[in-house]
C-alpha cells in the first residue's frame, strides 16, 4: 500500500497481533467461532486489512442485522470482530449479531461520510454531503450558509467518529489501542500501532487511506464502498459485480 508507511499491528516489546479465523456459525442472536478449528494468523499485511475493512463495511443486511451466511463467511476468512486469539480455548468466542449490526452500520458511516467529503471538494458542491447526512438528523446550522464551513463542520463530525474507532472497543479486555515509534533494522523510526480487536484494525486500515487522500468510489452494481486501484477511473468493486449487472440490465430489455 502506497503513502506514509506504517508499522501493522507490530511494536517493539509486544511483537505482532495476532488473530484467528475458521469456520463459525450462526445461532439465534450470536455468531459462534468454531475455537477447536480456527486457526491463528497475523494482522500485519496493510492489503488485507484494507480488504477487510471494506467486506466489513459492504457486509449486507436480512431483517434489520447482518446476513447470517455472509456473517459466517467473514468470520472464516478474518475471524471475529472482538474475540481473537486470548479467548480461543475460552469457549467465549461467540458475539452478538446486534452488535456486529452497529460496528458495521458506523464503520459503513465513517467510509462513505469521507467519500462525500472527498467527492464534495472536487465537484465544488455540498449539496450530496447535505443530502446524505441529513438522511441522519445531521445539521449543521453554525455553518452560515458557507459550502467550506459546511465541510469543516462535516470534517470534524469525520475525525469524531473515526478517533472513536480507532480508540478501541471497551469489551476487547479493556485493552486500547497503542500507538508508539517503532525502530527499523536499518535504526529508522517509524510509527507503528497495536489494535486491540479486528474492527479497530478496520478502523486504522480506513484512517491510512483517509490521511493519505485515497478516494474511496460506491459500485454502482452492489452498492459496496471500495477503492479503486490500478484504474482511478474502474467502476466496479469487481468484475463480476459488473457482469451481474449488465446481465440483469440484458434480461430485463429482453422482457420489455
Amino acid at each position: 500500500m502506497e503513502g506514509t508507511n506504517v508499522a501493522v499491528n507490530r511494536l517493539d516489546g509486544l511483537g505482532i497481533r495476532e488473530w484467528v479465523r475458521g469456520p463459525a456459525r450462526v445461532v439465534g442472536d450470536e455468531v459462534i467461532l468454531d475455537e477447536r478449528r480456527a486457526e491463528p494468523y497475523l494482522l500485519d499485511n496493510p492489503e488485507e486489512n484494507e480488504h477487510m475493512a471494506f467486506s466489513l463495511a459492504a457486509l449486507p443486511f436480512t431483517s434489520q442485522r447482518p446476513t447470517p451466511a455472509e456473517v459466517e463467511n467473514f468470520v472464516q476468512q478474518h475471524g471475529l470482530l472482538w474475540h481473537g486469539r486470548e479467548s480461543q480455548g475460552t469457549d467465549e468466542c461467540r458475539e452478538s449479531l446486534q452488535d456486529w449490526a452497529v460496528a458495521i452500520m458506523q464503520l459503513s458511516f465513517a467510509g462513505v461520510l469521507y467519500k462525500k467529503l472527498t467527492d464534495s471538494k472536487e465537484n465544488q458542491t455540498i449539496t450530496e454531503l447535505q443530502g446524505f447526512l441529513r438522511k441522519y438528523d445531521q445539521y449543521f446550522p453554525n455553518s452560515g450558509g458557507s459550502q467550506e464551513e459546511y465541510r469543516l463542520h462535516a470534517t470534524a463530525l469525520l475525525r469524531s467518529l473515526m478517533n472513536s474507532g480507532l480508540w478501541g472497543n471497551n469489551s476487547t479486555n479493556g485493552m486500547k489501542t497503542i500507538w508508539s515509534l517503532v525502530m527499523e533494522e536499518s535504526g529508522g523510526l517509524q510509527l507503528g500501532y497495536f489494535a486491540p480487536d479486528l474492527l479497530t484494525t478496520a478502523y486504522a486500515s480506513f484512517a491510512h487511506l483517509m490521511t493519505n487522500k485515497y478516494r474511496f468510489k460506491t459500485c454502482p452494481g452492489c452498492g459496496a464502498l471500495f477503492r479503486p486501484i490500478g484504474r482511478s477511473d474502474k467502476k466496479w468493486c469487481k468484475k463480476g459485480c459488473g457482469s451481474t449487472t449488465r446481465g440483469r440490465k440484458s434480461k430485463a430489455q429482453a422482457k420489455s
